[in-house]
């Protein structure tokens, strides 16, 4: 005999349990209901509500232990995201639990930027923000991070420009104060290599007084000397043994007469020419080693000769010219 009404106290308690959690309690008391009045349609929906919470339980209780245990995304088959997935597909669309729980899974994600936002890891918290919008897209606070982020990127973007260009013009600053203290200590240097060379030349004028005295005594000698060289170089004046001999005697002459002879400069002068012409005839032969060689007896007598400088930078030009590379002079061997 169907007993409507206790049928419906049946159902009425099966609800209770139910919003209780307590699944067992509410399939007994629908199924008793069912019994009591078996075209019960609310026992039976409910009954098969109960049933599908059953069974899905395991899921649910799966899915929030994965959540709890941080492990949202992965390992593949074993996480919190999978999980809810799969129970979305089970649950009625009114049934909202599937989609708190990626609510949940991407409020983790939002704890873990925001964390690491504070730390100023800018770049792991951007990434962060990026794993929980693939998750909830619409997630305000996760977008409203991302913008955070995307600022304070921006500023330190500009920051380290700003840094570079300070870094480059202290570089500048720097480069430009060295340049100008180079050019003092090199100014400096030419001064006192000036002020040197005046302290020489007094010290030789204070010399070649010295020498007047001893000049007179060797006028016979000198003579001589100045006779043979000049023999010398009238016989062979393109001959470098020749040339060197009248350079000795014109060495000697030079030491008895200390330059208080005139014809002694002028001999100088006429030997430094005779290795002048000498070297610009070995050079036309390309023979720069024979002209290098009468360069270097040339500058023994004077050193500050500007035909010697210039004949000086001719040379190592063409040697430039003809041997790029070269460490050192090489050309023809030298004349006897």
């Amino acid at each position: 005999m169907v007993d409507l009404q206790r049928a419906e106290m049946l159902y009425k308690e099966a609800q209770q349990h139910f919003r209780d959690r307590s699944l067992g309690s509410a399939l007994m008391a629908t199924n008793n209901a069912l019994k009591e009045d078996p075209g019960h349609s609310g026992a039976t929906i409910l009954k098969n509500t109960v049933i599908r919470e059953l069974e899905l339980q395991p899921l649910v209780k799966r899915a929030r232990q994965q959540l709890e245990a941080g492990r949202l995304v992965d390992p593949s088959g074993d996480n919190a995201l999978e999980s809810y997935r799969q129970l979305a597909l089970l649950l009625p669309a009114d049934d909202a639990r599937a989609q708190q729980g990626m609510q949940a899974i991407a409020r983790k994600y939002l704890e873990q930027a925001d964390q690491e936002f504070a730390n100023q890891r800018l770049n792991a918290a951007a990434q962060s923000v990026e794993r929980g919008l693939a998750i909830v897209p619409d997630f305000a606070s996760l977008l409203d991070l991302r913008a955070a982020i995307d600022s304070q990127q921006r500023q330190r973007t500009r920051q380290a420009e700003q840094q570079r260009l300070e870094a480059e013009r202290q570089l500048a600053e720097r480069r430009r104060s060295e340049a100008l203290a180079r050019v003092r200590r090199e100014k400096e240097a030419q001064q006192l290599a000036l002020q040197r060379q005046q302290q020489e030349q007094q010290a030789l004028a204070r010399q070649r007084e010295e020498r007047l005295r001893r000049i007179e005594e060797n006028r016979d000698k000198v003579n001589r000397l100045l006779t043979s060289a000049r023999s010398y170089l009238v016989s062979n004046r393109l001959n470098l043994h020749t040339i060197n001999v009248a350079r000795e005697d014109y060495v000697e002459a030079h030491r008895l007469a200390e330059d208080q002879d005139q014809r002694v400069a002028l001999l100088g002068r006429d030997i430094i020419q005779a290795y002048v012409d000498l070297a610009q005839t070995r050079i036309n032969n390309y023979s720069y080693d024979i002209a290098e060689q009468a360069l270097a007896q040339a500058l023994t007598i004077d050193r500050s000769d500007p035909q010697l400088v210039l004949l000086k930078q001719e040379i190592d030009a063409l040697r430039a010219i003809s041997n790029p590379g070269a460490t050192g002079p090489r050309g023809s061997p030298s004349e006897g």
